[in-house]
């Protein structure tokens, strides 16, 4: 039988194969029979096509990499001949095959921004054996790790609390972010600025190259107003990540500015003073505020007098060089040049008239005498800070009345301090408090004249006690009503503190002395009163029964001295229960009603529907009465329910 060969040959032309047919099968003789082999592929593959392609970047680590070759290939010889390696070493992975295309498919996923570099060695064979001639390789990089980081506000202008921010910011409101943002998310909407009255209308800019978005009101700010600057979570950075949280800052713009005049509000002297004393040393002008001192130097003078001008705060004073002429009048007067902090000017110069003292008699040879003291002689209880006066009878030479001629003693010597002498009177003002229950004696000596040059006919001394040492003790509460922990108290009752000591009554006061449910914490609403050492709340309505309470006293309560409860104060206390208003009934009855048959020596009872009063069950409450004849004698017994 003769023996028929298909020929397989692949790659060739249609005319080409038919050819070879023609040759190969027929013989070129036209038989059906062949005993020819074909021809053998001795054609080693080549690789057409890889991905991902060499030098690719921004590659998925996801990947898969593929080779595609230029014939069919022998899947078995590829599961060792194509390996990808990169990083730390090779990668694992599986290798499959179909046709003339083989895919490395990686056991996870590949690292980001890495070099990766895939290769088919000589041990990849087509299907007729024949092995590829070298071995390839190529490389791609896998693309940056995605930015998962949200954006944070690194700066901020104005700077969060400031104050005094111009009305007119201009380019002052901004916030700098971490990284680069997405501009179409800066807008009036996630980065706004808003007043007690809502938001301020604006304009939003984003500076890419700073990483910066500014806000540009539309209008000009209000003044002494707290704004909130805030920047929402719609802000993104360029990857889309929001802001972790909504941010936002807060700044206070400047005050007004100051448009008011200043005006004089006091004088001294006064207008149309009379018996002005020639040696007063100053004449001061007080203003409604603050003045400009370097304005005061030319716009405050007095006619007829020289000397300068200082000033502090809002108080001008013009220094007299020397003593003024007897019975004299004198203008002061302040100008218009005279200006407030602010530049404002008074509005039109300011006068003002004084005249000066008669002097006196030149006859006087009555020497000064001490007419009254303080403290008064032998007084005690005198406060520690005291003052030390002493009054005369006339007119002093004030710079007769000094530490020499004023002095004041106690049992450890001279005290220390300073005199001063205003009208007729002088005062000792120590320079430390005195001490607790002290005895002090203060002297005036002859060497105090007065102003005719008179010297006090002897010295004059008197004394005094100082007060004890003041309380510094806490006080405590005593006992209380209710006591702490009691039960079945009145709903009506008043709740009372009773102290160590006398109080200060007005620190005795709803806030100072409360009342509140245990269990809820609300607040009790009542009236405090204090008297005699005792606190007493009472309640506006009655309290709930079977109820809680819990009391407290603060450390607002302070005694008389003003030393407040060391601490707190609570107790506990219960209310009764409601009282029962409701009437019994009988909820059973045996025998029961309308039974027959009963037997004649049967006991009858009644169950209630609560515990009775058994006082109130006897033969005149419960009786047995027969449908004919008199009632039925016997005794009435009660137990339990």
């Amino acid at each position: 039988m003769a023996r028929r060969f298909v020929c397989g040959l692949r790659g060739l032309s249609l005319l080409a194969l038919s050819t070879l047919m023609l040759v190969a099968c027929n013989g070129g003789g036209g038989g059906d029979s062949n005993t020819t082999p074909p021809p053998s592929d001795t054609t080693p593959p080549l690789i057409v096509a890889e991905t991902p392609a060499s030098g690719s970047i921004d590659v998925a680590v996801n990947t898969t990499v593929t080779v595609t070759f230029s014939e069919a290939m022998n899947c078995a010889s590829l599961a060792g001949a194509l390996s990808v390696s990169g990083g730390s070493g090779s990668i694992s992975g599986s290798v499959g095959c179909a046709g003339s295309t083989a895919t490395f498919t990686p056991a996870a996923s590949l690292a980001y921004n890495t070099i990766y570099t895939a290769t088919v060695t000589t041990g990849a064979k087509d299907v007729a054996g024949n092995a590829l001639p070298n071995n390839f390789s190529w490389s791609f990089t896998t693309g940056l790790a995605p930015d998962l980081t949200p954006p944070t506000v690194t700066m901020i202008s104005p700077a969060s609390g400031a104050t005094g921010v111009s009305v007119t910011p201009g380019n002052l409101i901004w916030a700098k972010f971490s990284e680069a943002m997405n501009p179409s998310s800066l807008s009036a909407t996630t980065f706004t600025l808003s007043s007690p009255g809502g938001l301020v209308g604006g304009s939003v800019n984003y500076d890419s190259v700073n990483d910066t978005v500014t806000f540009f009101p539309s209008s000009a700010l209000a003044y002494s107003t707290t704004y909130t600057v805030s920047v929402s979570r719609g802000a993104r950075d360029l990857a889309g990540n929001p802001l972790a949280t909504n941010f936002s800052w807060r700044f206070t713009t400047e005050a007004a500015p100051d448009k008011t005049l200043p005006v004089v509000v006091a004088t001294s002297p006064a207008n149309l003073a009379n018996n002005v004393a020639t040696n007063t040393t100053a004449v001061t002008v007080t203003f409604s505020e603050a003045m400009d001192c370097t304005s005061l130097a030319g716009a405050f003078s007095v006619s007829g007098a020289s000397g300068s001008v200082s000033c502090a705060g809002s108080t001008a004073t013009f220094n007299l060089a020397g003593l003024l002429a007897d019975s004299t009048p004198y203008t002061a007067t302040v100008t218009t040049d005279a200006k407030d902090k602010a530049g404002n000017a008074l509005a039109s110069n300011y006068s003002w008239t004084f005249t000066t003292a008669v002097p006196p008699a030149p006859t006087d040879t009555t020497p000064p005498s001490v007419t009254a003291t303080s403290p008064a002689a032998a007084a005690t209880g005198v406060a520690t800070n005291v003052a030390v006066g002493a009054t005369f009878s006339e007119a002093m030479d004030p710079g007769t009345i000094t530490a020499s001629t004023f002095t004041l003693t106690g049992p450890g010597g001279v005290v220390t301090g300073s005199v001063s002498y205003s009208g007729v009177t002088g005062t000792f003002t120590p320079a430390a408090p005195l001490a607790d229950n002290t005895p002090y004696t203060a002297t005036v000596t002859t060497g105090a004249k007065d102003a005719a040059g008179n010297a006090l006919a002897s010295n004059y001394s008197w004394s005094f006690t100082t007060a004890a040492a003041p309380d510094k003790t806490p006080p405590s509460i005593a006992s209380t009503s209710p006591l702490d922990g009691a039960n079945g108290v009145a709903t009506n009752t008043a709740v009372t503190a009773t102290f160590s000591e006398a109080m200060d009554a007005a620190s005795l006061n709803p806030l100072s002395f409360l009342l509140r449910n245990t269990a809820s914490g609300a607040a009790v609403t009542g009236s405090v009163i204090y008297s005699a050492g005792t606190a007493v709340l009472t309640p506006e309505t009655a309290l709930s029964n079977s109820t809680s309470y819990t009391a407290t006293v603060t450390a607002g309560a302070k005694d008389a001295a003003g030393n407040a409860l060391a601490s707190n104060y609570s107790w506990t206390f219960t209310t009764a229960a409601a009282p029962d208003v409701f009437a019994p009934t009988v909820s059973a009855v045996a025998p029961p009603d309308t039974t027959t048959g009963v037997a004649v020596d049967t006991i009858v009872s009644a169950t209630f529907s609560e515990t009775m009063n058994p006082a109130t069950l006897t033969t005149a409450t419960f009786t047995l009465v027969p449908t004919v004849g008199p009632a039925v004698t016997g005794t009435v017994g009660y137990s339990g329910m």
